[in-house]
């Protein structure tokens, strides 16, 4: 196959920012909305507390539906295809009559999340240039700065405005597709024979699975406990956003 480099314009990468930014937004959002959840739904926390797993199955399935697609397709296509996946998801979770389909447009929404994860890094990761490790990391810095605003503009908006919350970030989603659609190129893909990983490979991965464990178990209920124990929501959302930034700096 011929090679094809991956270019980013302007827009492009101004585009997969916002990706970024949004993505941290709606994840950190989790924690503070459980509580919106019970009394949306009428279900138990508990059973609220399914939206953050039922987020990461699904990434996990984007991430690997990703993997194989980048091989076949435009890196624009994936990253595209990713944005209108999660838009989609959001979409059904903001008009979700009942706690089923609620958990299915999460669902959606964490293929789509798990594709933008993988893809727009490797895009980045293999386009032109030569700064594309300070690009990538400025990239990624965009996620922490929505991780914080996350949590504070559900405690300000979930209660009243839950569904136009959802709605307004599903559709910010497919304002980003200009953007997207003007990348060319294909992330290039070394074909080798399948081994098994080494073991300080295995090693990174299960470190990496408990770092994520801790930080999505800690954001997702940080919330909910500081509100059990005494804390106004503002205030316990603020806290939440305060942890996020801890991550992030």
């Amino acid at each position: 196959m011929r090679r094809e480099p991956v270019i980013l314009r302007p827009l492009s990468i101004a585009s997969m920012a916002v990706v970024f930014l949004l993505m941290g937004l709606v994840v950190a959002g989790y924690g503070p909305l459980l509580e919106h959840l019970t009394r949306r739904f009428n279900v138990s926390l508990p059973v609220a507390g399914a939206t953050i797993s039922v987020q990461y199955i699904g990434a996990l399935v984007g991430v690997l539906v990703s993997m194989r697609s980048i091989e076949r397709l435009r890196a624009r296509v994936i990253v595209a295809v990713s944005c209108v996946v999660a838009s989609f998801g959001l979409a059904v979770a903001a008009l979700a009559p009942a706690w089923a389909q609620f958990l299915g447009g999460v669902f959606i929404f964490g293929l789509g999340f798990g594709g933008l994860d993988l893809s727009v890094n490797q895009v980045v990761a293999y386009s032109e240039g030569g700064r594309r490790g300070a690009l990538l990391n400025a990239l990624n810095s965009a996620y922490p700065a929505g991780a914080v605003a996350g949590p504070i503009l559900v405690s300000a908006f979930a209660a009243e405005h839950f569904t136009a919350l959802f709605l307004v970030a599903s559709a910010i989603w497919l304002l980003l597709l200009p953007g997207i659609l003007a990348i060319t190129g294909r992330v290039p893909v070394e074909t080798q024979a399948a081994r098994w990983p080494g073991r300080l490979v295995m090693l990174f991965v299960a470190a990496f699975m408990l770092y994520v464990a801790v930080e999505v178990g800690t954001a997702g209920w940080m919330t909910s406990h500081l509100e059990f124990v005494g804390f106004r929501s503002a205030s316990a959302a603020t806290l939440t956003s305060a942890f996020w930034l801890a991550l992030g700096t």
